[in-house]
């Protein structure tokens, strides 16, 4: 071995330690396995935190641009960035919760009779991960309504974005702009990319210093990064800054 890396936030395990006192040559040798682990769940909320504060820069760039005399092209720029931006924030903090998932999932699993019945039953994804940290995390069931309806508002958008169609569809009217488009830049917008991002991060944030935890392993690895969430979100648990957020999908409403 040449040498190693190692950084900030990565997990470090040493293990198969071997130490040979008695070499030929009178000299020592030893041997040893190093297992890394950089958090992508950690990697994911910076990830969403960035484009989220983007895409809400965008949306006031494009205020700007569609309240005044700007030509067509600045108009439709404005309109482009904060739809790319709204989509990689989704994206990240889509992708930051199942990051979330994998860690309570294998600290505090479900039961094998559960997962069956999931496989069964054709459970939609954010189901499974909403029952996952409820059981991980001892949720009272009067948050679990819209705790639940969040996570399907972010996996919906998710599955709209990595999975997205060519076909074409109906225009949809702008919520903002008395014009019609495509339903893309009507949906990723910056107060839809902070009401969903915030409440992933809001989530993390929370379960990094929850009330009590399903297991010691799960305790162990949440109290464990809690010092670099807080460094993620050294304000605390996100606000959104924009109320009554909606939007609306080919064949469906949120």
């Amino acid at each position: 071995m040449s040498g190693f890396f190692i950084t900030k936030r990565m997990r470090v395990g040493i293990s198969n330690v071997h130490i040979d006192l008695e070499e030929a040559n009178g000299e020592n040798s030893s041997s040893f396995t190093l297992s890394l682990a950089y958090d992508a769940c950690l990697a994911w909320a910076e990830i969403a935190q960035k484009h989220m504060e983007e895409a809400l820069a965008a949306m006031s760039v494009r205020r700007d641009a569609w309240s005044k005399n700007h030509s067509s092209a600045d108009r439709a720029e404005a309109l482009v960035n904060e739809f790319q931006s709204s989509m990689q924030a989704v994206v990240a903090a889509a992708t930051c919760i199942d990051a979330l998932y994998d860690h309570v999932s294998r600290h505090a699993p479900v039961s094998p009779n559960i997962r069956k019945a999931w496989v069964k039953n054709g459970t939609a994804r954010y189901s499974q991960v909403a029952e996952t940290l409820r059981f991980g995390f001892h949720i009272q069931q009067k948050y679990m309504r819209s705790f639940t309806e969040n996570l399907k508002a972010t996996y919906t958008l998710r599955d709209y974005s990595v999975h997205p169609t060519s076909a074409v569809l109906p225009a949809y009217l702008h919520p903002e702009l008395d014009v019609v488009t495509e339903w893309k830049f009507t949906v990723f917008r910056g107060d839809v990319a902070e009401s969903i991002t915030a409440g992933v991060l809001g989530v993390l944030w929370e379960t990094t210093r929850a009330r009590s935890y399903r297991t010691p392993e799960l305790k162990a690895y949440m109290t464990g990064i809690r010092d670099a969430v807080d460094e993620i979100l050294p304000n605390g648990k996100p606000i959104t800054r924009n109320e009554n957020v909606s939007f609306t999908l080919p064949g469906r409403s949120q």
